[in-house]
């Protein structure tokens, strides 16, 4: 068993490699010396948020556009509704003239 003064020693020890560790981490996410602020994790969680929010701020742009051209799509008459009914207007129209040539 380690005397107290040993166990002391390799406590300190411990909190010194820790205070180290520490520091570096700090360094590394504030931008310490050497880190340049775009390589800081701080540096690069700003870019990504900036990121984010553009690409929400496209995002919800594409479903606006999206909303938008469903409902013009839904109001508006289509291709083969137009040829239906030109279809029926030309029978409608030419309706009297056969009953008239059948009698």
């Amino acid at each position: 068993m380690p005397s107290v003064p040993e166990r002391l020693a390799t406590l300190e020890g411990i909190v010194l490699e820790n205070r180290r560790r520490i520091e570096a981490l700090y360094s590394d996410i504030h931008s310490g010396p050497g880190v340049e602020w775009k390589q800081s994790i701080r540096g690069r969680i700003h870019d990504m948020s900036g990121d984010l929010a553009a690409a929400d701020k496209l995002a919800e742009a594409l479903r606006e556009d999206l909303r938008r051209r469903d409902k013009y799509e839904r109001g508006r008459i289509k291709r083969w509704q137009w040829v239906y009914l030109a279809v029926c207007a030309t029978l409608a129209a030419m309706a009297p003239y056969v009953i008239l040539l059948v009698h």
